[in-house]
């Protein structure tokens, strides 16, 4: 609890007190802050504009197609129960994609 002074008669009082003994003056409140809102707010737009323009970016639509095209791949090969030419397809088609992306499929 700290001592405060009153805005009106300038004297001592709490600053947990709802009003000045002496002169019943409201104690000045100070304004709430809201730039933790704006902090989240700000973030949450520059997410979105990321997301946006990483999701229009063409290199990342093409790995995305390279990637879908792979998976129907595998799932070709399940289907014919291991055949080997589908198999030795897939097999190149996971080769371009790691050479291209550097990265798993």
């Amino acid at each position: 609890m700290a001592l405060i002074e009153c805005r009106e008669c300038k004297k001592q009082i709490s600053d947990q007190a709802a009003a000045c003994p002496g002169c019943g003056a409201q104690p000045l409140k100070e304004p709430k802050s809201y730039a933790w809102l704006w902090t989240i707010l700000i973030l949450f737009g520059v997410f979105i504009v990321y997301s946006w323009a990483r999701g229009n970016d063409p290199a990342v639509a093409a790995m995305r197609q390279d990637r879908q095209a792979y998976e129907l791949c595998l799932k070709t090969m399940r289907e014919s129960l291991g055949n080997p030419i589908v198999k030795g397809a897939c097999e190149q088609m996971r080769t371009k994609f790691r050479d291209k992306y550097k990265r798993e499929p």
